[in-house]
């Protein structure tokens, strides 16, 4: 069996103020990894966030 590139649909939670996707190792991607939001989407002059996380780490 190969591990053929192959594209991945996500869950997508849609805002008037822009797209979010949660994507977690093994529940969205068959690979191990941390936890990512993905924001995209974003109308101009939107604001995205204004909230903190005590244990994540933005890079």
């Amino acid at each position: 069996m190969t591990n053929a590139p192959h594209i991945i649909d996500l869950s997508k939670i849609l805002d008037k103020r822009g797209n979010l996707s949660i994507i977690e190792e093994y529940k969205d991607i068959p690979f191990k990894i941390e936890r990512v939001f993905w924001i995209y989407d974003v109308p101009g002059g939107e604001k995205r966030g204004g909230h903190a996380y005590k244990k994540t780490r933005n890079l």
